[in-house]
């Protein structure tokens, strides 16, 4: 149990929100909005990085981690490799906040982002984009907000948002919230669910899923103590008794590395683009290598 509080514990680490140095990092030829509102609170926000001359483009909405508490959208870890990488391919990428703890719980971060999806999808066509095309991507606890939206959809699309082509995981805190408040009952846990057993299924994406949940990519890493292949594979398992695609990518890279080596040229990023792929024909071909 030690063991697994000290792993959990170690997802914390130190962001930097310099924007305007970690923007001089990316390559030529992105365009720049920044601070794009999707509510009235300052962290009801994204940031979007499109190609100069986007049309049609597929859609990659980011949320960054920091175990619900901390973290922002203008840190390079959201967004710099991701944006190097997958803009000149012909993608629109948007690094998205929400607002945190102790402000907003973890049920109000989700709506946050469901807020974001269905405002970006409205005005995706402002910068090339086609709101039919999205993916959403998510970090930590990031990766625990974007599965609960692929588990309920009806988040989304009951704000007047549409249905988006797959949410992709990277190594979520929790995926089971019964299970894992049980499990490791920590205050970092506690703080963002909070201490009522009732609410916790609606934090829980394991606890939503229907037939009309949406495809769901759940990188895990396999060293982590408190077993996050372990709850992909039964998030999985779930998944198929209501006939939703689940793609699992166990990794041996750290909890924090999953995050910051994607978009590198390495096969984890090959990974990541092999399941993008099988999600639409357009996507495919904009990643196919260039000969």
């Amino acid at each position: 149990m030690l063991g697994a509080v000290a792993m959990l514990a170690a997802c914390a680490y130190t962001f930097s929100t310099d924007g305007a140095s970690n923007q001089q990092q990316l390559v030529d030829g992105v365009k720049v909005f920044k601070d794009i509102a999707y509510g009235d609170h300052k962290k009801q926000g994204m940031d979007v990085y499109a190609p100069e001359h986007a049309e049609n483009a597929p859609v990659i909405v980011m949320l960054h981690g920091g175990a619900w508490a901390w973290g922002d959208k203008a840190e390079a870890a959201a967004y710099v490799n991701k944006v190097n990488r997958w803009v000149p391919k012909g993608f629109v990428f948007i690094s998205a906040d929400t607002r945190l703890l102790p402000e907003a719980d973890v049920y109000a971060q989700i709506d946050d982002l469901a807020h974001a999806v269905a405002t970006a999808q409205s005005r995706a066509a402002e910068w090339g984009g086609d709101p039919n095309k999205f993916i959403l991507m998510g970090h930590s606890s990031a990766g625990t907000i974007v599965s609960v939206l692929a588990a309920n959809p009806k988040l989304v699309t009951d704000l007047g948002g549409r249905r988006w082509l797959a949410s992709i995981s990277l190594d979520a805190s929790i995926l089971d919230a019964p299970r894992s408040l049980g499990l490791w009952p920590i205050k970092m846990f506690t703080d963002a669910y909070g201490l009522d057993a009732e609410k916790w299924p609606a934090g829980s994406a394991a606890d939503m899923l229907t037939q009309e949940s949406i495809p769901l990519c759940l990188v895990c890493v396999k060293a982590r103590r408190d077993n996050t292949c372990e709850q992909s594979e039964m998030y999985a398992e779930r998944a198929r008794k209501v006939n939703v695609a689940t793609h699992i990518i166990p990794s041996n890279d750290s909890h924090g590395e999953v995050n910051t080596r994607l978009g590198l040229s390495n096969n984890y990023t090959k990974s990541i683009e092999a399941f993008m792929t099988t999600l639409d024909a357009e996507v495919a071909r904009r990643l196919e290598p260039k000969s």
